[in-house]
């Protein structure tokens, strides 16, 4: 019983083996009769319908699958995506030639041999192809189907420059924008356009570090991916009118860390410093000293972090932090100096009796300030949160 299920597998296994070496010739058949029907040179410098003088729609697609900073002094992003360009190409039509094969894949030696466009991203500082990470010669592969559809897969490393207002740090919101067009052809060679729907981002990046991607209004996916803001144009340069398709990545910096570590810490020191308007400025002078001088060292630590610290794109801009951090130093500073003046202080260092005119009016002093001072407070960061979420 056992030999002879040994003996069907074997079989079926060499059934196998025999029809995928017969279709590997076959393809290969395929691809040397779209060789040799047609003049190598021309299949390969001369676009599809040149001679008919008719314009190429190329088909695009993109799926980004990672996008991060590339570095933390700059608003640099690397991203990864696959990059897929559809078009017809009637000089590699096999539909009448061989029955029951749709399509054929070439090999990247063998895509070297037809006509491919030169289609480059204007936005990109630095473009990797992947040519050393893949255990053949590049991440890409070009499939062939029998009515000459050519469908082009590469995979992508772009460096690009991401569009920030800077000024409005830790609570900016870059824009990375992907321009794509050809680089020789004008509009009336080469048409680019979108494929709808078809222009996603992975909804969680695993490199993406302290920022996330903003949904587009017009995304109704509910899966693990997002739909890229996207669109098609016409641009007119020197050299003649060019079809280009952009694409923009929406981010906004997570502002945990920063609420944590920077905003919280500079409130309670602030409302610590005015504790010391609290204390009686005759009996407890000392104390109210101590607390300024606590509480100005604490904000003074909280700056040197913010300007040293953090990794900002621009450490010479002022931003939005800065200018918090600043405004609770000043607040601190205001208080500490109140405090102060109004310590009881007499010639060599003996204390002096005040008058009882005196004495009230550092009372009436000390209830003014403990009421202006938390309403400037209060005022300044409703003005700097409100104009921090219009800004969005």
């Amino acid at each position: 019983m056992f030999f002879k299920m040994f003996k069907w597998t074997a079989l079926l296994l060499s059934i196998v083996i025999v029809v995928t070496n017969a279709n590997d010739i076959k393809h290969t058949e395929i691809i040397e009769h779209l060789f040799n029907k047609n003049d190598l040179k021309t299949l390969k410098n001369v676009r599809p319908n040149f001679e008919q003088n008719k314009t190429v729609n190329v088909n695009v697609t993109m799926y980004v699958m990672d996008i991060g900073l590339a570095s933390p002094d700059s608003m640099n992003f690397m991203i990864d995506f696959y990059f897929r360009q559809i078009w017809y190409d009637p000089r590699l039509m096999f539909e009448n030639d061989f029955e029951n094969i749709d399509y054929v894949v070439m090999t990247s030696k063998q895509s070297e041999s037809i006509w491919i466009p030169d289609t480059f991203i204007t936005t990109a500082k630095q473009l990797d192809t992947h040519a050393q990470n893949s255990f053949s010669d590049g991440n890409r592969f070009i499939r062939i189907k029998s009515n000459g559809q050519v469908f082009y897969s590469h995979r992508l490393t772009a460096i690009v420059n991401c569009a920030n207002r800077i000024g409005y740090f830790p609570s900016d919101h870059p824009v990375c924008k992907l321009e794509i067009e050809s680089y020789g052809f004008s509009a009336s060679d080469i048409l680019y356009k979108w494929i709808d729907d078809s222009v996603l981002i992975d909804s969680s990046p695993p490199s993406l570090i302290g920022f996330k991607i903003i949904k587009n209004n017009s995304d109704d996916n509910k899966n693990d991916h997002n739909v890229i803001e996207h669109k098609e144009e016409r641009i007119k340069l020197s050299t003649g009118t060019y079809s280009r398709l952009i694409a923009k990545i929406h981010l906004e910096r997570k502002c945990g860390y920063f609420l944590f570590h920077i905003y919280l810490p500079s409130i309670m020191l602030v409302i610590l410093s005015w504790m010391s308007l609290c204390i009686d400025p005759i009996e407890r002078s000392t104390a109210r000293i101590l607390i300024g001088i606590f509480t100005s060292l604490g904000i003074l630590i909280i700056m040197f972090g913010v300007t040293t610290t953090i990794s900002r794109p621009n450490e010479y801009s002022l931003t939005a932090i800065d200018i918090y951090v600043f405004v609770c130093m000043l607040m601190i500073f205001i208080s500490f100096i109140s405090s102060v003046s109004r310590c009881p202080h007499g010639d060599n260092g003996k204390s002096y009796q005040l008058e009882q005119g005196q004495i009230v009016r550092q009372h009436s002093m000390n209830l003014y300030s403990r009421i202006v001072m938390p309403m400037i407070f209060i005022l300044f960061n409703i003005s700097y949160w409100l104009t921090l979420w219009l800004a969005k």
